[in-house]
């Protein structure tokens, strides 16, 4: 059956338009693109690093304090970087096991003491990587007890004289008989670095000992030093242990 002109004409007439508006290709004649565009909200936020206080084998000595304890500062703040902590019974005699009368409560019981990563706690005795002094909750000393903490300068416990030589040539040195002190001044705080001596004459110290670093530790600025040689005593040190 012949189609009727008049409709045969219709669609040619389509065609043609079509073809002119979109010249070169077929026509695409769907729908809006229902996909939405990303704008980040749908990724995954990256997880944050764990908070924590930093590893021992990492720590350095500076006039400005030891990992995240600064001189001058409250030594622990409360925050998950905390390094040390403050033990209201650590100095008792229950904890102490001596006879020095501290009972809980007493105004020597408690002590500002290293948390456990950096050395546990044995009867009598402390063994821990460093020590602190707070007075009035601000850090006023730190003194290093272990050869794996460096000074900024690399000067370590245990090393000879010639490497403090090396890295502190021209620093105030302050003769203390049985030692020298090697005084490195920052703006808060003061490195001091103390280095074993005999007397002339004298055999105060026993041969591995001479002529070495026995202690390091930096101090506020507005705090008295203290040479650790023959002392006894110390930051970390209970009444009846010194």
């Amino acid at each position: 059956m012949m189609r009727p002109l008049s409709a045969t004409f219709a669609a040619a007439s389509l065609l043609v338009v079509l073809t002119a508006c979109f010249p070169g290709g077929d026509v695409d004649l769907s729908g809006p693109d229902d996909t939405p565009t990303p704008d980040g909200s749908d990724v995954a936020a990256p997880t944050p690093e764990a908070l924590e206080p930093p590893a021992l084998d990492g720590l350095v000595l500076t006039t400005a304090g030891l990992g995240t304890l600064e001189i001058g500062e409250d030594p622990a703040p409360g925050e998950p970087t905390d390094m040390v902590a403050f033990d209201p019974e650590f100095c008792t005699d229950a904890r102490t096991g001596t006879g020095a009368g501290i009972a809980p409560g007493s105004e020597f019981a408690g002590l500002w003491v290293p948390i456990e990563q950096y050395g546990s706690w044995q009867q009598g005795y402390s063994p821990a990587s460093f020590q602190v002094r707070v007075e009035d909750d601000v850090l006023v000393w730190i003194d290093v007890q272990d050869e794996l903490i460096p000074t900024d300068a690399g000067v370590r416990i245990g090393d000879l004289d010639d490497v403090v030589l090396a890295a502190y040539p021209d620093v105030e040195v302050f003769d203390n008989d049985i030692s020298e002190l090697f005084f490195v001044q920052g703006t808060h705080g003061t490195i001091v670095v103390e280095v074993a001596r005999n007397p002339p004459g004298q055999e105060y110290w026993a041969g591995h000992d001479v002529d070495r670093v026995i202690a390091l530790g930096t101090f506020a600025n507005d705090t008295e030093v203290n040479a650790r040689a023959g002392t006894g005593g110390g930051p970390g040190s209970c009444p009846g242990l010194e």
